[in-house]
């Protein structure tokens, strides 16, 4: 089983709000998508690395909230 967790990184002098999805196998960050809900596009990420980035093919994910970040998503 592994976990991907998604946090939010706010807005900076130079960079605009962004989403990082992070695993054991790597990370992947995308600039915030203000048409879509926060939670719709951390499951969104966490499908991205997992299948474009990893090569994973995953088809389902449990989601929810942890400490340390802002929801992660477990693959089974």
């Amino acid at each position: 089983m592994q976990s991907i967790q998604i946090k939010y990184l706010p807005a900076t002098n130079t960079k605009g709000a962004r989403l990082k999805a992070t695993c054991e196998a790597g990370s992947f960050i995308e600039s915030r998508d203000y048409q879509l809900e926060v939670k719709e596009q951390a499951l969104a990420l966490a499908f991205k690395l997992a299948n474009q980035k990893l090569d994973w093919k995953v088809k389902t994910f449990s989601q929810g909230h942890f400490d340390g970040c802002d929801y992660f998503n477990i693959i089974e």
